[in-house]
């Protein structure tokens, strides 16, 4: 169940930022990879690894253009998180 009064910040454009959000009392980061129009905030790449480096109760969050369910799928086992089931 979703927290209320939930708040999700998105573009974040690197480690730095991610953890001054966190030492903000933001939880849920998110990360837009892949955009059809505008340039992205940061790669795949180093979204994974900050992904990776959150601990609860921070949670990153996918925001995606994509429509493909594979290439979703895809996406989101690479940016699995190792201590935790779901993958963001």
């Amino acid at each position: 169940m979703l927290e209320k009064h939930l708040i999700q910040i998105a573009g974040v454009v690197d480690a730095a930022e991610a953890e001054m959000l966190r030492q903000c009392g933001v939880r849920y980061l998110g990360f837009p990879p892949r955009l059809p129009v505008h340039h992205e905030d940061l790669t795949e790449e180093e979204a994974t690894a900050i992904i990776k480096s959150l601990a609860p109760p921070v949670f990153g969050v996918l925001i995606t253009y994509l429509d493909e369910a594979s290439e979703i799928a895809a996406f989101l086992s690479r940016a699995r998180h190792p201590h935790r089931a779901a993958p963001w």
